[in-house]
């Protein structure tokens, strides 16, 4: 990317003091905070959003919509693949079985904050999403589940005043498709969940 191509990009979505690499690659939507430094060959899916002091080393690999925080600190050659992969690695460490927060409707169902398909959750039911697949999306297809006790306004889902009810979900923690990347945490992606509560 050419001084001329990153300054021709919409203000709106760069912040100041950018530094970057040779042959970094941007997808569409990209919004950058300020003072990101990006190393050589960085490569962006789309809708990748980085906050403030952010700093990534040679190749790194960010899929789309991956969104990090401030401070975030990536060494060269890390992709958004690994990093789930190893945020789904820690939910492993906590056992083969581990129960995790569903936020349901007042009469079970899902509340929908992705769009998608309505599904109940009743007691003692298991639920299973067959063509739901492991990647560094963390809102696509699958079963979407909090960490034990997490709440959804804490992730911008909702408004804190809402009306939901947290159930229990029992997770294998080989069904986890999207465990995590840094500053994603808390809202987890899985295939399969039983109904506890």
């Amino acid at each position: 990317m050419t001084t001329e191509e990153i300054y021709a990009l919409p203000i709106d979505q760069y912040g100041w003091r950018i530094v970057y690499g040779n042959w970094v690659k941007l997808g569409d939507g990209v919004t950058l905070g300020d003072d990101v430094k990006l190393g050589n060959r960085v490569n962006f899916g789309n809708d990748v959003k980085l906050g403030n002091d952010v700093n990534l080393g040679k190749g790194v690999n960010l899929g789309n919509g991956v969104n990090l925080g401030n401070d975030v600190n990536l060494g060269d050659g890390v992709n958004s693949e690994q990093l789930n992969d190893y945020f789904i690695h820690l939910f492993i460490l906590r056992g083969e079985k581990i129960i995790l927060t569903k936020w349901v409707t007042k009469d079970r169902m899902s509340p929908n904050f992705d769009g998608g398909t309505k599904i109940h959750y009743a007691v003692g039911e298991t639920i299973v999403v067959m063509d739901a697949v492991k990647s560094d999306q963390q809102c696509t297809h699958g079963l979407h589940v909090f960490d034990f006790g997490h709440r959804p306004e804490w992730y911008g889902m909702c408004i804190a005043d809402h009306d939901l009810v947290a159930i229990d979900v029992l997770i294998d923690t080989n069904d986890i498709l999207f465990g995590g990347l840094p500053s994603m945490t808390g809202k987890i992606r899985v295939k399969k969940l039983k109904v506890l509560s």
